[in-house]
């Protein structure tokens, strides 16, 4: 397939969904590196009528298991993220290699089943908040420095949540957010005032609560005592 026949095809979809704001479509491509031109062409050529949020790009992994350009742990981050976003705001196009189509995917209930808010102003029990990211597969690290990370410094909660660019802070006063704030991984200043953040699981599955996990011991020792 030419470059021009690519671009043509292209231009002949994005006029159909400019013309008939009802229609959705899902492109598959043979590979991940033309998926990848392809939201890249589409976002460009489209800035002007669609959002962000209208066309969703769902990564694949590489061949043989091995992730050139990314680590396996943002790849999976993003899926949980284009399952999160499929379920809050449905994208007028998906844009998807065959390889990204066939693999496993986070129904997007699950996800929003297994997400959580927190507020400006919401009560907050940090201990419960840590157990929450652990549950989510959060790794506990001294520095933020990548998705699915978490650190806490005193009545400050760090942690890089998908679906967000950057890592989120909280600062904590009298039980209580008193800030939520983006910070740069670089310097680890922050930059940017939020009102709430969603934190999503860092990975496709999640841990039980300590007490689900205790019933599910328990119910494993009956079986085998009674076996």
């Amino acid at each position: 397939m030419t470059s021009f026949s690519v671009e043509s095809s292209l231009i002949e979809l994005i006029a159909s969904l400019i013309e008939n704001p009802s229609l959705n479509r899902i492109i598959v491509t043979p590979n991940e590196s033309e998926a990848q031109e392809y939201e890249k062409f589409i976002r460009e050529s489209t800035a002007n009528y669609l959002t962000h949020k209208d066309i969703l790009y769902i990564p694949g992994f590489f061949q043989a298991g091995v992730f050139r350009f990314e680590s396996a742990k943002k790849i999976i981050a993003k899926r949980i993220e284009a399952a999160y976003h499929i379920h809050s705001h449905f994208p007028r196009i998906i844009i998807c290699s065959i390889n990204g189509l066939t693999r496993n995917f986070p129904p997007a209930q699950w996800v929003d089943n297994h997400k959580f808010q927190i507020k400006v102003g919401d009560p907050i029990d940090p201990d419960l908040l840590v157990e929450q990211l652990l549950q989510r597969v959060y790794l506990q690290v001294q520095r933020v420095e990548d998705i699915g990370e978490f650190a806490i410094r005193g009545s400050i909660v760090d942690f890089w949540t998908p679906g967000e660019k950057t890592p989120t802070r909280i600062e904590i006063f009298d039980d209580a957010v008193d800030k939520i704030r983006s910070f740069r991984i670089t310097d680890q200043r922050s930059f940017q005032t939020l009102n709430e953040v969603t934190i999503l699981p860092s990975r496709e599955f999640v841990w039980p609560s300590p007490s689900e996990l205790e019933k599910s011991i328990e119910k494993l020792k009956n079986f085998s005592q009674n076996s």
